[in-house]
């Protein structure tokens, strides 16, 4: 947690606070309804993982920012969920830090199933695609 915590900056919305918020909301939902009765415990590590780093090493600037600025990032990620891609990114080099992390105990399939569905939470924050969902 701490590592994640370092990875945000002191953006007036998108930072630790906002992070753990969400965290918070997420823990409360599945604990609060039949959720904690259909979750495995890998789902339960996906949904509070992706809830805490999904704005991961945010800098502030919106999507279009970056792309209308010819960014680094956006041209790394060609224009596509450019932040959320980026928090993906992030999320991964901190989590798989100390030879895989908190993913140590976990099978190659439970990890591979995991990290796929971090993954398609923090890619489903992109705005742009909300109505997809």
């Amino acid at each position: 947690v701490s590592a994640v915590r370092h990875s945000y900056h002191d953006n007036p919305f998108h930072n630790f606070y906002h992070a753990f918020s969400v965290f918070q909301v997420a823990y409360m939902l599945v604990m609060a309804t039949k959720a904690k009765e259909l979750l495995r415990d890998t789902d339960l590590l996906a949904v509070l993982t992706a809830a805490l780093c999904h704005d991961a090493d945010h800098p502030g600037v919106s999507n279009d920012f970056l792309i209308h600025a010819e960014s680094p990032l956006s041209l790394l990620y060609n224009d596509v969920s450019v932040l959320e891609n980026h928090h993906c990114r992030t999320a991964f080099e901190i989590l798989l830090m100390d030879d895989q992390g908190i993913f140590k105990g976990l099978t190659h399939d439970e990890r591979t199933e995991v990290r796929r569905a971090i993954v398609s939470s923090i890619l489903a924050t992109d705005m742009r695609y909300h109505a997809s969902y």
